[in-house]
This record gives structure tokens, sequence and C-alpha cells, in this order.
């Protein structure tokens, strides 16, 4: 299994406050944290739904070994690889030189590979997290850059938890987050095949 930790966040929310507050009709200061909480958690939401990184964030992937062929990353786009480390047959933690693999930035989700007449280097087998590839994710480093349809998805859902701070029922039909949503979220979402 792959486990993905954020180690650097990113430093601004694709939707300010003040658009979530003239999103949903709020004219006074007093609800700004429930506000601010609300756009974090839709952010959540959509990110992972996607599996996509809005703005710019750093994350850490571990795998046990490498690859056959190439790695895919678990979130998207990605922007640049710091460094991928390995566990040397040693037991020795190794930084691989990034002029023996290349990576996709266009691929969804993106790929590494090692460079043309490269190989894997070799791990001690048979622990787990051998590798550890750092990286760069995000459509940029502001809120600027974040496609418009993903800041409407998580307006949407901010609007919505407002006014539904619980579980609601209409006409005795139990409600959850309405169709629009999907529809932006799923315009973007990767389908992955094991």
């Amino acid at each position: 299994m792959i486990e993905q930790v954020p180690t650097t966040p990113a430093t601004s929310e694709p939707v300010t406050r003040p658009e979530a507050r003239l999103h949903c009709h709020i004219t006074d200061t007093e609800q700004d944290s429930v506000v601010d909480a609300l756009i974090t958690a839709a952010r959540e939401y959509c990110e992972r739904t996607t599996s996509r990184q809005f703005v710019n964030a750093t994350w850490k992937e571990y795998f046990d070994s490498f690859p056959a062929d190439e790695i895919r990353l678990g979130r998207w786009p990605l922007s640049t690889v710091n460094s991928i480390k390995y566990v040397d047959a040693d037991g020795n933690t190794q930084t691989w030189t990034d002029t023996l693999y290349e990576y996709d930035t266009n691929a969804e989700p993106p790929r590494i590979k090692p460079a043309y007449n490269q190989s894997w280097p070799t791990i001690r087998s048979g622990i787990y997290n051998a590798v550890t590839v750092e990286f760069v994710a995000g459509y940029g480093a502001t809120a600027a850059s974040v496609p418009k349809h993903f800041k409407q998805a998580i307006m949407l859902l901010v609007g919505h938890w407002y006014e539904h701070r619980e579980a609601y029922v209409d006409r005795d039909v139990p409600k959850e987050v309405e169709m629009a949503l999907h529809a932006l979220l799923g315009m973007d979402r990767v389908r992955t095949f094991a």
C-alpha cells in the first residue's frame, strides 16, 4: 500500500473568506471562523475526491519497493520531483541522483521512470517504505492558478454545509451534496486501475 503524507502545506486556500461570505450571503464577520473551517474542509474534500492538489504543496509518498516499470504518484498535477530516497541493500538511506530518472508532469497520475539506459537502484528487500518520493503538486503557488470549476465546487460545498450544519431530510428523503458538486468534480476525477 502506498502512503501519502503532506510535508509542506499550501500557503493559501483556493477560495478566500470574502468570496465564501459573498457566496453564502453573509454580511457580518461573526461567522468568519466557521467560514474559514468550512473552506478548509471543502477544499480537503474536493482534493481527496479528485486526487488533486489545488495550491502547491510538498508531499511524500512511500513505497515498499521500486515497481517493474514506473512509479505512479497519487497526487497531481505534478510540478516537480524534489528527491527519490531509498534504503540500499546494506540498510543505508541513499538519494538517487536526479539525472538517473525522469518524470512526466503531464500524465495523470504523474509518472516517474529510470532515464534512458538506466534501471532502478537495488534496495533492501522485505522492509516497509524502502522508497520515498518527495514532490511538489499543485496548479501554482497562489489561488489564482486554481481552475475555476474547483473553486466553484468548494463554494458549493461551503454554502451547502453553512446552510445544513447537520444531515437533513427533505420530504422524507435523506439529502446529500447536490449533483452540481459531483458534476464539477467528476470532470477531473482520474480513474486508477490496479
